[in-house]
């Protein structure tokens, strides 16, 4: 994980890099393939990522391979973040189920999307400057539906998994529990001597809450008892389940649903149907590998799912090292050019420039100064000149009347 500077935006956000066990430069033809789909189901995931949109959640900015195949992605910087359990140790008892509430509302959000964390854990819920819960870290998280693995962190770990099940909503519900009652008592359910007791415990051993019945009160033990049973189906059905137990056990109000959160369940839609189009687009990006170009013209009425078809095909390019560059053009937008800024922008972090070509395009991309990392001269006037006739063979004059038409001549 870094820190790192977006150059093209201009901001900070944290960097994180995902190893892969493979290196492509030694592998027969049969891992090669192995290699490409693990790297397709990941970027598919750094995609869904990409678009979750919650208040609770940090959100993921970008997403690609480096040249050497290393998946990566960026997320936002949060601002002083504070460890969850350092920050929550200072607060009342109803503080800290306010705390607790913000965390189940991002999992409401995440289990309606039919997606699993799979590595809940104080390391990953940041309290930001405001106070406000900050999910992070989904390195692990996976549609619910492909979750087979035991990955995640022991203490909070669900009994089912460490037995070889799969990770469901009652998988983050029980890492839910867990962090609950350490939040609420100060230490977790079980201590680790070692890790095949602390694995028999988890899978075998009851909590016992004989001592801790009047700290807590009846609710709240009796919804941790649900929360850390062995048996999932004996747990919670959902987060929202717990969030209204939770609140009721404190006499706190539900908490209002704020614009913010409404919208957010509005902004994350599964890629379905268009299969035919999205094969048409992958046979024309492999010839295209192959030297054979093509133009595409994707139409239809709004709505109807063609950024995300483009986005489908921008996830099978990056797999196959192609460099993607993505430009918009709006209605009554000031310049014929505009659309061909945000590539330009991409390509001049990679590609080397003359001191002209990087003085023709400061008047289509002004901040050319701060990519290229040195001042950049404006165009000389010399080279507004009207252009030469062509000879016979081409078909006509070019007069450069602005910077932006000669960028377009040369």
């Amino acid at each position: 994980m870094y820190r790192a500077q977006d150059r093209l935006r201009g901001t900070m956000v944290a960097l994180k890099r995902v190893e892969l066990p493979y290196n492509s430069r030694i592998l027969s033809e049969t891992q090669l393939d192995s290699e490409l789909a693990s790297r397709m189901a990941l970027v598919n995931e750094f995609r869904l990522l990409a678009s979750l949109r919650h208040p609770n959640i940090v959100s993921v900015l970008d997403y690609g391979l480096e040249s050497d195949n290393t998946p990566f992605f960026t997320m936002e910087l949060i601002d002083a973040p504070q460890p969850f359990m350092r920050a929550i140790s200072q607060y009342t008892l109803v503080e800290k189920v306010e705390v607790l509430v913000q965390l189940l509302q991002a999992l409401v959000y995440l289990h309606r999307h039919n997606i699993v964390h799979h590595d809940l854990k104080p390391n990953n819920v940041l309290i930001d400057s405001t106070g406000q819960v900050r999910v992070v870290d989904f390195g692990l998280a996976l549609r619910a539906e492909d979750h087979t693995s035991q990955a995640g962190t022991l203490h909070y770990t669900a009994p089912e998994l460490i037995n070889g099940g799969i990770a469901t909503v009652a998988t983050d519900l029980y890492s839910f529990g867990v962090m609950c009652y350490e939040a609420l008592l100060g230490e977790r359910p079980f201590q680790m001597r070692s890790i095949s007791q602390l694995k028999r415990d988890i899978r075998k051993k009851a909590v016992d809450f004989r001592d801790r019945r009047e700290s807590l009160g009846q609710p709240i033990t009796e919804l941790l008892t649900r929360l850390l049973a062995k048996d999932p189906q004996e747990r919670p059905p959902n987060a929202t389940a717990v969030k209204r137990a939770l609140c009721a056990a404190v006499n706190l109000p539900l908490p209002v649903e704020t614009p913010d959160i409404r919208n957010s369940f509005l902004q994350t839609a599964q890629f379905v149907g268009r299969v035919s189009q999205l094969a048409q687009l992958e046979q024309a990006l492999d010839e295209a590998r192959e030297g054979y170009g093509s133009a595409w013209f994707v139409v239809g009425e709004s709505g109807v799912g063609k950024t995300r078809l483009l986005d489908e095909l921008r996830i099978r390019a990056l797999v196959k090292d192609i460099h993607v560059l993505r430009g918009h053009a709006f209605e009554n937008t000031n310049s014929t050019f505009e659309m061909w800024r945000a590539p330009i922008e991409s390509l001049l972090l990679t590609t080397p420039v003359t001191s002209l070509e990087a003085s023709i395009l400061k008047a289509l991309v002004p901040t050319i100064d701060n990519l290229l990392e040195h001042p950049v001269e404006e165009i000389p006037p010399s080279a507004l000149s009207p252009a030469r006739p062509l000879d016979d063979d081409h078909c006509g004059v070019v007069r450069a009347s602005n910077t932006a038409d000669l960028a377009a001549a040369r």
